[in-house]
């Protein structure tokens, strides 16, 4: 059970951080599940960790200015 319930956790909680930080746009869910089976598979072939988001820390950035991406580089 446990098999199938980490990734939809994993799917739900991108796409509400999606969907928190859109400042009222639309969101696809269908392109953050893709976003996130993608980089799943890209990682299987490395060893990483399981690929997910993580909400507190969005919004650490968020309230400290951040813009781009390249923000987490120095988190």
């Amino acid at each position: 059970m446990g098999l199938v319930m980490v990734p939809m956790i994993a799917i739900l909680e991108q796409v509400a951080i999606a969907k928190a930080f859109s400042n009222g746009g639309k969101t696809d869910s269908t392109q953050e599940m893709i976003a996130v089976g993608a980089g799943s598979i890209f990682c299987s072939f490395f060893g990483c960790l399981p690929l997910t988001a993580s909400f507190s820390r969005s919004s650490v950035m968020s309230a400290s200015g951040g813009k781009t991406q390249f923000t987490n580089f120095f988190n």
